[in-house]
This record gives structure tokens, C-alpha cells and sequence, in this order.
């Protein structure tokens, strides 16, 4: 059984000289930055790329003005660079974020042919993504933290726990519930975007927000009667109702009551979802610089101080960002007339993460530098990087291997073309039935009584009087084709499309029959195998390249910026003498001792079938060693049999500190392990019908006064020796 450690162990693994505070305070003791209205400014500020918020002095470079317009020039001319590069694949974003909202162009339609738009291609779309989030998420322990190093006191379950704690609450804008946003959600619509857009790329920072600390304070009548008098209308309970259909008139207690609310300062992680018109990475294999281009609103520019005033205050009403806001209506499904950039005090940021370059020259002017633009002038000087960790904020990976290339493909790619033509043939198909029914036909007017009455067309059931004088047998209505049926090509050409469809998106097809319950089992085996192999490979990609090293980034920053552990969920995670123990630290002092100690690891589906494997052979060691005495000797003398049930434990996926004894626990265990370690010979009781005291022996009966059987075991009859 684990114990929880010690106060007094901990502090051997840091170095000497650290500060003392306390955990719990009181709300007079309190920081008043720790409160609204405090240095921060407004609450939830996003960090500068990951700084705290309460570290924001502004800018601390100057700049010369022409330094400042050449460092623009130089940002905007690798920008460029990277767009040209990237823009032919931003227009096959758009088509495929068409196709996915169920956009084709018809123009080549006229009025009265069909516009008919399949769902197989957006459907199989929400269906790879779901494969693939569940190969990586969809597990209690969907990672793991491996070489905790010399944090012996904190082990690699509750680090989990405290990982997983703050990826279930992940920032969002505005006043949500703080579980609102969780990273299984986020990870769902990464791939989608993968998928989409062939490119997943996310960015990583902390947020300086606030959580609320409900008090209960007391009010005096003075109080309560001076808020009645403002304008609270209070209800008298005294007063009875004659209606019989108003309930019966209850007697309350006043409580002279009421609760408080405290803002406190907490950290929140916050993960931004890049598309891909937003990020412009530098496409040579130097990988200088990552440009992040996002539209904020004046507004928080004029809360950063980062930022200088003299930029923001230029800035004009409304600044122009008609592509990013097409791109932006395009992959929301809203038409592209309507754009989304209606708010007039909109802007577009670069912000830009890299080495500066003077083209001129080829010199590094800045490196691993972190500098803002906004309208082509330098709202944030640039500065080294604010991150301990001094990484780049951005993390990119491709789903689909495109090597030697600086764009990615995407899985839509292949069948998006192919889910056109599809519903090319399917509108044409349904045209064709309606033309096989209806037919066409031609209209003699002037046979009717009201001509006017066929102006509309001819409704189902539709009687036709004639004029009187109109010729025997005469008919106003007659059909003039052939009346053909729809061509049998057409359905085969359909069914082949949807084949194509389903091996673009390595969907499990099969072409030998029309539905997959009327395929035989080896052939749907052998599809089904074709089909997870491939998105295992997405998957692994997944974890390797993005998952992981994203962990590690998330990490590194929760290290940076966290610094509150007295709420209720971070203590019942880490326990009370450890929460206390890293409250009392600085905040450098926490980076130190989990920056370089912690290693991730993301294995989903195949941490799955590994515990699989172990479990069995962990069940077959144990089967094979019970059943020999002398194999439960050797085991005994060389193996340690807790180390194997925890490693059982752990093959079905099951935390080994949620089934330990706990404290208050002691008494029960100390029973159970003295009954378990009683020889099984003494457990054995006497029969109920002996006589107190006495147990019957071989050949007795249990029941007093009852003769013993006539023969010995082994005895048939009266003939000694014949054996049963």
C-alpha cells in the first residue's frame, strides 16, 4: 500500500533558501492582485504566448521607427513567401470545407433539373474522425508520464491526474462553466480539420483567469431593511389566501444571511485550433519563423500592455480582411455573400515566433525573438522569447505522408472530386425517373374551355373540360417520346462512383456484393484490415507527432503560470501536505523540479492491445505457478508477488491507487490479512449437530446417537476387500 508522504520529505529535492507562504489565507491577507480590478486589468487575459499576465509591464525594447518599419517589411516579406507557397492548397480547402457542408456548384443547372447532394462523403468524413479520436482518447488512461526522475513523492498517477484535471477545464472566451471545453472535443475537431485541410496545427498558452470563492457573511437588520428600502420588494408570508386554489400559507425563517463572492486569480490552459489560412510557416527546411495571423477586436489590443498605445490609438475603424473572412464563412458553412467580418472594430495580428532575418545582408537581426504586427506597423517590439521552455507555442503535423513537400494533402482530397460526379449521376438519375414518368408532351389550349387553366402546369387528377364544338376524340394532352426507362449504365456508373468514394476514404468496401451484410467473412476481414491499418497509421502519426510533443508543451506551460492549489479538485489530487508543499514554492522553483523530469507517452489503441497481451500472459504465469508447489517456491524466493498484481492491475487498465487501502481502512485490512494468513485447517468447523466441543472423526456420524455405517470405506457388503 502507497503512503501519502510526508511534509517533511519534500523539501530535500529542492535548493536551499526557498520562500515560505501560506496556503489558506485569510481575505484580508489576500493580494489585491489576486482580486478584480488589480494590475491585470480585465480577467482572463490570454498570456503573450505563454507568459503570465501578471508579469505585463510592456514593451521594455525600443525601437527605432525606421528599425521598426524594416522589421515589418522583412515579417510581411516572409509572410508572403509562405503564401505563395501555400495558397494553391487554401483553394482546395475551400472545395473540400464545401463538401463537407454539402456545397456544389450547379451552375450549369437549369430550372427544373435536380440539385441532389449525397451524404455519404461529409458522413464518412464524421466517421474517420470518430475511429481515430477513439483509437487515441477513448480510454481512462489514454497517456501516461514515465521517468518521474527524483520527484519520488510525486508519482507519475497523481502527475496524470493532475494533467488530465486541467485538460478537462481548457479556456475558452467568455463567461462559460470552466468543464465546458474538454480535450477529447478539441482533439475531434482537430482531426476533422486534418482530414479537411490536410495540416493540424495547434497553438499552446495560459491564461491569467479567475475562479470564484463563495463566503457566507452575516447581515445585520440595518443591512437587510437599508437593502428593502433600495428597492427590494420583500414578500409578507403572513398573509393567507382565500382562494382555495393558492397553496396553504407557510411560515419561513429569515436568515439574515447572504453569500459574497471573492475573484480569485487561477490558471487556465488555453489551446487555440490554427486553420490554415491563419498560419503561415516558413516552407524551407530552415523552418525560421511561424507567422500566426488571427482577427482580435480593438478592444483587447487596448488591454494589453504589451502592446503600444501609440499603434493601437492609430488604429483605423475598420481594417479590411475580406480573404480571412471568406475562408473563415467557407469553412462555417454560411455563404459567402454574408461574410462574418461585420464588426467594424476588427483587426488582423500577426504574430510572429522566429528568427529575424535581414534579407539584405543574410544576418540574424533577432533570434527565437516574439514580435506583434498590425496594419503594417509594429504594435510589439520584438522581444526573446517569454517562454522558460524558449519553444515555439505552435505545434504542426500532417495526417497524410507527403514527403519532400511543404504543403500536406488531405484524406478529402481523394474522394471529393469523385463525390461530385457522384451527385452529378444521382440528380441526373432522378431526372431521368421523372422523365420516364411524366414524359414529354405537348398541349392543345385551344381545346379547352379556359386555355388559362394549363398556364401553371398540370396538377395529378386534373380534369379537363373541353369547348363546346371541340372534335370527336380530340385530346388536348398528348405524349410524344418513347417513354424510355432510366438506362441500367446509370446505376452501374453510380455504384462504381460510390465504390471510388469509399476507397478515398479507406472505407471498408466491398465490391462484390451491394451491401456489406451480404459479403462474405473473409472478405469483409480482409476490407476491414485494409481500412484500421491505415487509420492506425493516422493515429500513430497523431501521437507521435502532434499528441505527444503537444503533452510536453502543455506541460512545460502548466509549470510556467500555475501557481493556485488551494481549490477543492487540485487538493483532493494531490492531498493536502503536497498541495501546502508546492503552494509554498515559488513559481520558478515549480518549473524547476517538473521542467526536466517528466517524459509523456500516448500509445491508445496499441496501449490497448498490449495490456491485452500482458494480462494473458501475466494469467498464464499465474495458473502455471499455483498449480505446482514447488514453482510457487521459486517464485517466492526470487519474485515479489505485490509487484505482479500491481502489473495485472495495471494490464486491465485500472488505476492501482483507486482500489488501495486507505487510512481509515486499517482495521479491515489488518482482518482480512489475519484471516487470510489462519492455516486452512483451523478455519475448518464443526458440524452443528456434534456435541459442543466435539468434531466427528473418520467414520463417526455428525448426528448424536446415530450408529456408525455397517462397512468400512472401501467395503461393498458382507465380502471384506471387494472394492467399489
Amino acid at each position: 500500500m502507497a503512503s501519502a508522504p510526508t511534509f517533511g520529505m519534500l523539501p530535500d529535492i529542492l535548493p536551499p533558501n526557498k520562500p515560505n507562504r501560506a496556503l489558506i489565507q485569510t481575505p484580508d491577507q489576500k493580494d489585491a492582485q489576486l482580486m478584480r480590478g488589480g494590475p491585470m486589468g480585465a480577467a482572463a487575459t490570454p498570456f503573450s504566448g505563454g507568459t503570465p499576465a501578471k508579469t505585463q509591464i510592456g514593451p521594455t525594447i525600443l525601437i527605432p521607427g525606421e528599425e521598426a518599419g524594416r522589421i515589418v517589411v522583412w515579417t510581411d516579406m516572409g509572410r508572403e513567401r509562405s503564401r505563395r507557397v501555400r495558397w494553391p492548397r487554401l483553394q482546395t480547402n475551400r472545395r473540400n470545407w464545401n463538401a463537407f457542408h454539402m456545397i456544389q456548384d450547379w451552375s450549369a443547372k437549369i430550372d427544373g433539373q435536380s440539385r441532389i447532394f449525397l451524404p455519404d462523403l461529409p458522413i464518412a468524413i464524421h466517421q474517420a474522425a470518430a475511429v481515430i479520436e477513439n483509437q487515441l482518447v477513448n480510454f481512462q488512461n489514454w497517456f501516461a508520464i514515465e521517468n518521474p526522475g527524483g520527484l519520488s513523492v510525486f508519482d507519475p498517477d497523481t502527475l496524470r491526474k493532475l494533467v488530465s484535471h486541467i485538460l478537462d477545464r481548457l479556456w475558452r472566451p467568455g463567461d462559460e462553466h470552466e468543464t465546458a471545453y474538454g480535450f477529447p472535443s478539441f482533439l475531434a475537431d482537430s482531426i476533422i480539420l486534418g482530414l479537411i485541410e490536410g495540416e493540424v496545427c495547434w497553438k499552446v498558452f495560459g491564461v491569467d483567469s479567475e475562479r470564484i470563492a463563495y463566503m457566507l457573511e452575516s447581515v445585520t437588520d440595518a443591512d437587510q431593511k437599508g437593502a428593502n428600502a433600495g428597492g427590494t420588494e420583500s414578500l409578507g408570508m403572513d398573509a393567507e389566501f382565500s382562494d382555495e386554489s393558492r397553496p396553504p400559507a407557510r411560515t419561513y425563517e429569515r436568515k439574515s444571511q447572504q453569500i459574497q463572492k471573492a475573484f480569485l486569480r487561477t490558471f487556465r490552459l488555453g489551446m487555440d485550433l490554427v486553420p490554415f489560412e491563419d498560419s503561415y510557416p516558413d516552407t524551407s527546411p530552415l523552418n525560421q519563423f511561424h507567422i500566426h495571423e488571427v482577427t482580435r477586436h480593438i478592444s483587447e489590443l487596448r488591454d494589453n500592455p504589451d502592446y503600444d498605445p501609440a499603434v493601437v490609438q492609430g488604429l483605423s475603424n475598420y481594417i479590411s480582411a475580406m480573404e480571412a473572412d471568406r475562408d473563415k464563412a467557407i469553412r462555417s458553412g454560411i455563404p459567402v455573400g454574408k461574410l462574418l467580418g461585420d464588426d467594424p472594430n476588427q483587426c488582423r495580428v500577426r504574430e510572429f515566433w522566429g528568427n529575424v532575418v535581414d534579407p539584405s545582408s543574410g544576418k540574424y537581426r533577432y533570434r527565437n525573438c516574439f514580435l506583434t504586427t498590425v496594419n503594417g506597423k509594429l504594435l510589439r517590439p520584438p522581444t526573446p522569447n517569454p517562454r522558460w521552455d524558449q519553444c515555439r507555442p505552435l505545434l504542426r503535423t500532417s495526417l497524410l505522408h507527403a514527403p519532400l513537400s511543404p504543403v500536406a494533402k488531405a484524406m478529402v482530397d481523394h474522394a471529393r472530386d469523385i463525390a461530385e460526379a457522384e451527385n452529378e449521376t444521382a440528380s441526373l438519375m432522378i431526372d431521368g425517373g421523372i422523365a420516364s414518368v411524366w414524359g414529354t408532351r405537348q398541349a392543345r389550349p385551344d381545346l379547352l374551355a379556359d386555355p388559362t387553366s394549363i398556364s401553371r402546369g398540370i396538377p395529378p387528377s386534373f380534369t379537363a373540360v373541353l369547348k363546346r364544338g371541340a372534335p370527336l376524340n380530340a385530346k388536348f394532352l398528348e405524349r410524344v417520346d418513347e417513354g424510355t426507362t432510366t438506362p441500367q449504365y446509370g446505376m452501374d456508373m453510380l455504384q462504381r462512383l460510390g465504390a471510388a468514394r469509399e476507397r478515398g476514404m479507406a472505407t471498408p468496401s466491398f465490391p462484390n456484393t451491394t451491401s456489406p451484410r451480404q459479403a462474405p467473412a473473409t472478405e469483409a476481414v480482409f476490407a476491414n484490415e485494409q481500412s484500421g491499418n491505415l487509420y492506425e497509421n493516422l493515429a500513430s502519426r497523431l501521437e507521435r507527432n502532434l499528441i505527444v510533443p503537444g503533452l510536453q508543451l502543455i506541460w512545460l506551460t502548466i509549470w510556467q503560470g500555475l501557481d493556485d492549489f488551494s481549490s477543492a479538485e487540485l487538493v483532493e489530487i494531490l492531498g493536502p501536505e503536497r498541495a501546502l508543499f508546492l503552494q509554498q514554492l515559488t513559481t520558478e522553483e515549480r518549473f524547476y523540479l517538473f521542467a526536466n523530469n517528466v517524459k509523456f507517452d500516448v500509445k491508445g489503441l496499441r496501449n490497448l492491445l498490449t495490456r491485452m497481451n500482458d494480462f494473458r500472459k501475466l494469467s498464464t504465469l499465474t495458473q502455471m505457478v499455483t498449480a505446482n508447489p514447488m514453482l510457487q517456491m521459486a517464485f517466492a524466493q526470487k519474485y515479489d508477488p505485490s509487484r505482479l498484481i500491481e502489473k495485472a492491475v495495471r494490464a486491465v487498465n485500472v488505476d492501482p491507487t483507486e482500489i488501495e487501502w486507505r487510512a481509515s481502512e486499517e482495521q479491515a485490512r489488518a482482518q482480512l490479512l489475519t484471516m487470510l494468513q489462519t492455516p486452512q485447517g483451523q478455519q475448518k468447523q464443526a458440524s452443528p449437530y456434534a456435541q459442543p466441543g466435539m468434531t466427528p472423526g473418520v467414520g463417526e456420524s455428525a448426528v448424536e446417537g446415530e450408529m456408525p455405517p455397517p462397512n468400512p470405506f472401501g467395503d461393498q457388503g458382507g465380502m471384506p476387500g471387494a472394492q467399489v
